[in-house]
């Protein structure tokens, strides 16, 4: 509005003129331009129309994160859809619990049945498998559940996710342990959860 602003009005009546239609396509106009101006980047523009992006190309957050976090994230997922994968899900993590969240790819002994034994380490005579062990801390559960279908989403359906709540520093014994393929959703639940 700026080069209209300073356009040069012949008398009073066209001043006044110029005013009013500034003054109504800034009031009424220009939110909704802006938000039109930022469609094909969406991870620019205001909080809402993120929202209805991230819902509309199907990745799942969690509500409670910083607004910053979400930015990026949605930006990182425009970026790099549809090669969702493991990368992705470690900067979700990181960014929504930042230094206490571990991906481990497991690994299969080659002289046993399938899936009976697992391992986190290459122990020589292993296979790398499609299983994903995810353990977060139980600082916030409530968030920790509610990021369940956001991981989910972030990986391709041949990922089996085994994701854990962990107490404490504590890396060794689960609290709960939640495990998703591929739109099923199913749960175990060990210990207490407070």
């Amino acid at each position: 509005m700026r080069p209209l602003a300073d356009s040069h009005a012949a008398d009073a009546v066209e001043e006044e003129l110029k005013a009013l239609f500034i003054r109504v396509f800034e009031e009424t106009l220009r939110p909704v331009e802006r938000r039109i101006n930022a469609l094909g980047m969406p991870h620019v523009g205001d909080f809402a129309l993120i929202e209805r992006s991230i819902k509309a190309d199907g990745l799942a957050m969690y509500r409670g994160a910083d607004r910053g976090a979400m930015r990026y994230l949605y930006k990182a997922w425009r970026s790099n859809n549809p090669r969702r994968g493991l990368g992705f899900m470690r900067t979700y993590l990181q960014l929504l619990f930042p230094n206490s969240a571990t991906i481990v790819q497991q690994w299969q002994d080659k002289s046993k049945p399938y899936p009976t034994a697992l391992s986190d380490i290459d122990g020589g005579n292993h296979f790398l498998t499609s299983r994903v062990s995810v353990r977060l801390p139980s600082d916030n559960a409530i968030a920790v559940l509610s990021v369940v279908a956001a991981l989910r989403s972030t990986v391709p359906a041949r990922i089996l996710l085994t994701i854990q709540i962990i107490s404490g520093d504590e890396f060794t014994t689960p609290a709960v342990a939640v495990n998703g393929s591929a739109g099923l959703l199913l749960g175990q639940f060990i210990g207490t959860i407070v």
